[in-house]
């Protein structure tokens, strides 16, 4: 019995250093064509769904900024050949880990950061941190929209 707990809090050590190891140049991905459906909508699959029902209607922003569903600070603009896209996710300056969602349509790729804190900090200052996430895509980019699901914007924003 003892043998088995070992390992259990091994393999969790692991996958919490691996977690929170993956920072600078992170690629994740996250929900899209032939996943299997879930019975509990995620707040950004309920999100991306109102996107993907109603775009290219002005979208209101999100109120708040829930962990889970975070706008994007922008996105580079991708090759039209390309299987991913680089966005650029803002997170906190002690967060542990952070990433970003992924919704893909024939004519849209809807996207959001997320967020992890760490529940082990005393003091953090409180400014932004961004970094580039590349988000893997099950089809080549082509001509469709970038839209970021917090905010209902278009990426990449052109420079202001």
């Amino acid at each position: 019995m003892r043998r088995v707990a070992t390992a259990l809090a091994l393999a969790a050590a692991t996958a919490l250093a691996a977690a929170g190891c993956a920072k600078d140049d992170q690629t994740v991905r996250t929900g899209g064509p032939g996943d299997e459906p879930t019975k509990k909508q995620t707040r950004f699959e309920k999100r991306a769904e109102v996107i993907e029902n109603t775009w290219p209607e002005r979208l209101k922003p999100l109120t708040g900024r829930p962990d889970a569903l975070l706008p994007l600070e922008n996105a580079e603009r991708p090759d039209p050949d390309s299987r991913t896209i680089t966005v650029i996710v803002g997170h906190g300056a002690c967060d542990k880990d952070w990433g970003a969602h992924l919704h893909e349509t024939d004519d849209l790729v809807i996207v959001a950061g997320w967020k992890k804190e760490d529940k082990n900090v005393e003091f953090c200052t409180d400014q932004l941190v961004t970094d580039k996430v590349k988000v893997k895509l099950d089809n080549k980019f082509g001509d469709r929209t970038i839209v970021d699901a917090a905010t209902g914007r278009q990426l990449p924003h052109e420079k202001e």
